[in-house]
């Protein structure tokens, strides 16, 4: 089954260039996996934020970085930041931020 939906969504070809000077798309982060994460309505600087099923945190692609410093901002179920994400799904929380919050 995976197989399968790997080859119809293309995932395997979804590689961000690490190189590249604008900020990676969606489909180049973690928030393409469907199971793990859902689309919200919420829109904070230009991006989607998703909303991670299982801990409730939102999640979106910070468009100020990009390249080597391209990563996702994460906040908790009340709008609070966590940390910073790699492109992969790991969560920094060294790099919480106390005065960035999002209106979830």
């Amino acid at each position: 089954m995976l197989r399968w939906l790997n080859e119809i969504l293309e995932l395997d070809n979804v590689q961000y260039d690490y190189t590249s000077q604008e900020p990676p798309t969606d489909q180049h982060t973690i928030l393409r996996d469907v199971v793990r994460f859902e689309k919200t309505t919420y829109l904070q600087s230009g991006r989607r934020v998703y909303k991670e099923l299982q801990s409730h945190y939102y999640w979106y692609v910070d468009n100020l970085h990009f390249g080597a410093s391209a990563h996702l901002e994460v906040f908790d179920s009340h709008g609070v930041h966590v940390g910073e994400s790699n492109l992969e799904g790991s969560i920094d929380k060294a790099k919480r931020d106390p005065n960035k919050r999002i209106d979830v």
